[in-house]
């Protein structure tokens, strides 16, 4: 919640910039969210594919640990779907997706994608199944 700020006083240093903010700017990070991911999903001889990554190609994260991570098949079809409304918004579309019937390969680690909505959903879904005592 932004409880405003005293323009007379009360002004730190910024670890941002140059101008100085104040106390309750600093409090107010901890509200602060951010979607940082980037994707990329692409089309190729062997199958949809996209990257998933945190890294950011500016200085001003040059010192956060980044991760990223290739995924395939109908996983890198739900990466283009959560973007679908990325799109939408930008007054664009995502293309239509024909995908072949895909066996999952069990003895490889298995990946799901899951939206804000989606981890909901799920989380609905594992507290409804849940039995007794677990």
């Amino acid at each position: 919640q932004n409880i405003g700020n005293n323009p007379e006083k009360g002004w730190l240093p910024n670890p941002f910039g140059d101008e100085k903010i104040t106390l309750r700017s600093y409090l107010n990070l901890f509200n602060f969210k951010a979607n940082h991911r980037k994707t990329v999903v692409v089309d190729t001889d062997t199958g949809w594919k996209s990257l998933v990554t945190s890294a950011n190609p500016h200085d001003g994260s040059s010192r956060h640990s980044n991760v990223a991570l290739v995924v395939n098949g109908a996983t890198a079809a739900d990466v283009l779907q959560t973007e679908a409304a990325v799109a939408q918004m930008s007054g664009s579309s995502s293309p239509s997706l024909i995908l072949g019937d895909f066996e999952k390969d069990v003895s490889k680690p298995q990946v799901q994608v899951l939206t804000e909505g989606a981890i909901y959903e799920a989380v609905l879904k594992l507290i409804n199944t849940a039995k007794p005592k677990e």
